[in-house]
């Protein structure tokens, strides 16, 4: 679960219109390295397609109409609005009846969102990319995904950076696995996770951030289908558009240890807990407050359980290091502070089949974010809740559509909060 970056992206993203669906209503579509092309899988998966060469070439478009009761996330003149949202899709998938079941795919997403009344929050957002899945060899075996962003849109990102006004910034993730299977039902991995935020306008240059995380995993076979596994990862994270001796440079180093379950068992993922320590580089922001360095137990949980044959469940959960940085009230512009917290979030999300052709959808999330005591606030937490439930009917093996309801609500000290509603009808056309 994207240790203490970027949580996961929602169980929904694969289901239809989720992409223009998710963003519409203002969820901060969370992404983080680990789960880069795990976002990707569902338009990966399913028959049809056309032929090229040893690829198999799919392309798809969304069409997504959503009604929302706050377009501009403010617990202050809010007001309703139409979004019209369009998600082209292609990509080209490795067949895949190869010896060790390989995965090499790449592609492209996008996401045009048009705002009837907000039209200033008018956004676009284009995605590329790939992911060369070799997790299935017997002896040496990778992982290795790769995804590029562009966005303007209003959502912000999951530190809640530009909620609710255009916020132009392009994203760049990459996570590399290799691993090898040892004697005696051992096998050692190891990792290496880049994510780069970059915000294009000066007002929030200084939320530019660089991370690096390093890892190492030994694994030990207790049964076929589950492993007992032991992990340490250190991580950096650099703003470097920011005065360097101010900057909130931290590092974060973390011992876990836990169980895997393979994807062929009726529970899969993975558990584990451990402790954490976040270390700031320098001692004192840019408002002479001094840095808070914290150290917490910790823990990351991702299961999806097969409750019957047509219904699966997802269970994901995680305690993870954050900075916080909330617009001033009244203005676009960042405050100077940024907040130490620490972000506990648990998710549970269903998926069940009602017939061969209709497939209901309905989960929620919910965070809790105690923040490091500062001269402004004391005691401060704040809280996120997020609830949809949705379904999709296809009616051709080229043709879907669905409708979905969504409810956010943040409650914040920092007169950040918003409650928002909505609704999306969707429709698929996939070849």
């Amino acid at each position: 679960m994207g240790r203490w970056l970027i949580i996961a992206a929602m169980a929904l993203a694969a289901s239809l219109g989720a992409v223009g669906a998710a963003q519409a209503q203002g969820y901060a579509y969370p992404e983080f390295l680990g789960g880069v092309s795990d976002y990707f899988a569902g338009l990966t998966n399913g028959n049809g397609g056309i032929k090229v060469g040893p690829f198999q070439f799919k392309p798809g478009i969304t069409f997504n109409t959503t009604f929302t009761d706050n377009a501009q996330l403010s617990n202050r003149n809010k007001e309703s609005d139409f979004i019209l949202t369009m998600n082209p899709t292609f990509n080209f998938t490795l067949a895949q009846d190869t010896k060790y079941k390989d995965v090499i795919a790449f592609g492209y997403s996008g996401d045009l969102g048009a705002y009837t009344r907000v039209t200033n929050n008018s956004y676009t957002n284009h995605t590329v990319w790939a992911t060369v899945d070799l997790r299935e060899r017997p002896t040496n075996y990778m992982k290795l995904r790769e995804q590029f962003t562009y966005t303007d849109d209003p959502y912000g990102n999951y530190e809640y950076v530009g909620v609710g006004t255009t916020t132009s910034r392009i994203r760049n993730e990459l996570d590399l696995m290799v691993g090898r299977n040892l004697p005696r039902g051992y096998s050692a991995e190891v990792s290496y996770e880049n994510y780069l935020e970059n915000f294009l306008k000066n007002v929030d240059k200084q939320r530019t951030s660089m991370a690096h995380v390093g890892s190492g995993t030994l694994l030990y076979e207790l049964t076929g289908k589950t492993k007992l596994l032991g992990e340490y990862s250190f991580g950096y994270r650099d703003f470097y558009n920011a005065p360097s001796s101010t900057a909130p440079d931290y590092t974060v180093q973390e011992f876990m240890t836990g169980f895997r379950w393979a994807a062929t068992a009726r529970l899969a993922g993975e558990l584990k807990g451990g402790y954490g320590w976040r270390s700031f580089l320098n001692d004192m922001d840019p408002l002479g407050y001094p840095y808070s360095n914290n150290n917490t137990f910790i823990y990351e949980t991702n299961l999806s359980y097969l409750l019957t044959r047509k219904t699966t469940l997802n269970f994901e959960a995680g305690r993870e290091f954050l900075l916080g940085a909330d617009n001033i009230p009244g203005t676009d512009v960042l405050d100077e502070s940024q907040d130490a917290y620490v972000r506990n979030f648990f998710g549970l999300f269903a998926t069940t089949q009602l017939r061969r052709n209709l497939t209901l959808r309905a989960g929620g999330e919910y965070s809790i974010e105690p923040y490091a005591d500062t001269p402004f606030y004391q005691d401060r937490t704040d809280t996120y809740c997020y609830l949809t439930i949705g379904f999709t009917h296809q009616i051709r093996r080229y043709l879907s559509y669905g409708l979905s309801y969504y409810f956010n609500k943040r409650d914040s000290d920092f007169d950040q909060s918003y409650t928002a509603n909505s609704v999306t009808a969707s429709l698929r056309l996939a070849y």
